[in-house]
C-alpha cells in the first residue's frame, strides 16, 4: 500500500520493480484506501486472491506474496521461489513470521486457493465487533490474522517461519551501517533479501533513506550469489526438521 507523495517509498518500490524484473515476478500495488485503518489490507488481497482463482487454472498464480511499503530490497539476486514449502508440505497455504512482539504480517506468502480466501474474509470480519471474541486487537489486522492461524480452522494450513528468511529488521549496525554492532537472529545481514522497518515510525525515514543508499550501491558484499549464502542450507534443515511437528500436528 503507497497512499500520497513520499520519495522514500516511492524508491523503495523502485528496488521492488527491479528485483520483480530480475526474476520474473508480476507486482501491484494499492495506492488508494479502501477502508479504515490497516483493513485496506486483508481487503486488497482478497480481491487479488479472487481475481486469480477467476483465471483458468493454468493461467493463475500459485502464490500472492505481501510486502510492506517499508521494506527494502537489499539482495536482488535471492529468488523468491526458494521459501516455498517443498511437496512434503504441499498441505500449507500461508507462511508468516514473528518478531519480539508476536505476528508480523509486513511479509507474508498465501497460496492461491479458496482456504486463503475463507482466511482474509475471516480476517475483514474481525472488524465487526459481532464477529470477533471480545477485547481489543493488538495491532487491527495483524492481530486479526494472529488469531485467526492460531484456530484450528487455519493453524494446520499454516507456518511459522525464522524472521530473518524474508522478514529482517535492520537490528544495530554503526553510521555507516557496514559493521554490526550487536547481533540478533532476526538482524539482516549481507546477503539477505530484505530488511523491514516495523514500528519507529518517527524514525523510520530518516533511517529508510540511509539504507536505501546502501541498497541502491549494489554493493557486491550485500548482493551474494544464492549458492553463496546461508539460505539453502538453511531452508532445507528447516523443512526436514523444524516444521515436522508443525507439519504432522
Amino acid at each position: 500500500m503507497l497512499y500520497g507523495d513520499l520519495p522514500v517509498y516511492e524508491r523503495a518500490l523502485k528496488g521492488h520493480d527491479r528485483h520483480n524484473k530480475v526474476h520474473g515476478y508480476e507486482m501491484t500495488v494499492l495506492r488508494k484506501q479502501l477502508l479504515p485503518g490497516f483493513w485496506s489490507k486483508p481487503a486488497y488481497i482478497l480481491s487479488r486472491l479472487l481475481e486469480e482463482l477467476a483465471k483458468p487454472d493454468g493461467e493463475r498464480l500459485e502464490w500472492l506474496v505481501w510486502i510492506d511499503i517499508d521494506v527494502l530490497i537489499m539482495n536482488y539476486k535471492i529468488p523468491l521461489e526458494i521459501f516455498l514449502p517443498p511437496r512434503t508440505h504441499s498441505h500449507i497455504n500461508c507462511m508468516v513470521t514473528n518478531d519480539h512482539r508476536g505476528l508480523n504480517n509486513g511479509v507474508f506468502f498465501l497460496r492461491v486457493c479458496d482456504w486463503s480466501v475463507w482466511l482474509m474474509t475471516a480476517c475483514l470480519g474481525y472488524q465487526n465487533a459481532g464477529c470477533r471474541p471480545p477485547g481489543k486487537l493488538r495491532t487491527e489486522d495483524q492481530g486479526a490474522l494472529e488469531n485467526l492461524i492460531s484456530e484450528d480452522q487455519f493453524s494446520n494450513n499454516t507456518i511459522h517461519v525464522p524472521q530473518r528468511w524474508f522478514n529482517a529488521f535492520a537490528g544495530y549496525r554503526d553510521s555507516t551501517l557496514l559493521k554490526t554492532t550487536k547481533e540478533k537472529p532476526n538482524s539482516v545481514t549481507e546477503g539477505d533479501l530484505l530488511v523491514h522497518f516495523a514500528g519507529n515510525k518517527q524514525t523510520r525515514i530518516d533511517t529508510m533513506t540511509k539504507w536505501l543508499r546502501l541498497s541502491e550501491k549494489h554493493l557486491p558484499a550485500w548482493e551474494l550469489d544464492l549458492k553463496d549464502t546461508w539460505y539453502r542450507k538453511d531452508i532445507k534443515r528447516f523443512w526436514e526438521s523444524n516444521s515436522t511437528s508443525e507439519a504432522q500436528s
